[in-house]
């Protein structure tokens, strides 16, 4: 997977990770995790859930990933100098083309990492932060993952 940036490394398994959670609104009924208009929080809540339910401690540090979609090339690399100034990791990937629903993603990946304790308080600031950023640069933030730490 081509990684464009300054030295982040991005295993596969983290990516499949970020890919996973790069949705946007969370419902019980079809099993997809949205957020939904009404609680902002639910996709977060859920990553959390999730975390604590696979053993690992929400209240140590761990690498965070966050995921944005930027539409220009240029935005999202102008985006990721912005984010490695403000202390992140970040890099920029090239489209993931055609997806398994059959549609095509042709927005630039744009991937950010820290470490944080990945707590609920945690993910509404890096959502705030993180929608402010893509918002300017005319994309999509679109969810974080976390290791799991014990």
């Amino acid at each position: 997977m081509p990684i464009c940036g300054e030295g982040l490394r991005v295993s596969r398994r983290a990516a499949l990770v970020a890919i996973a959670l790069s949705v946007t609104a969370c419902t019980q009924t079809t099993g997809e995790i949205k957020r939904l208009p009404d609680d902002p929080d639910a996709f977060d809540r859920e990553i959390v859930r999730e975390l604590v339910a696979a053993g690992s401690d929400v209240n140590k540090p761990a690498r965070v990933l966050y995921s944005l979609y930027i539409p220009s090339r240029s935005d999202a690399e102008t985006a990721a100098r912005q984010l490695r100034s403000a202390g992140y990791g970040a890099s920029v990937q090239l489209p993931l083309g055609k997806l398994p629903d059959g549609r095509k993603e042709t927005r630039y990946w744009l991937v950010a990492t820290d470490r944080a304790a990945p707590s609920l308080e945690h993910a509404r600031r890096a959502r705030r932060y993180f929608d402010a950023v893509a918002r300017h640069y005319h994309g999509e933030y679109s969810g974080w993952g976390a290791d799991i730490v014990k």
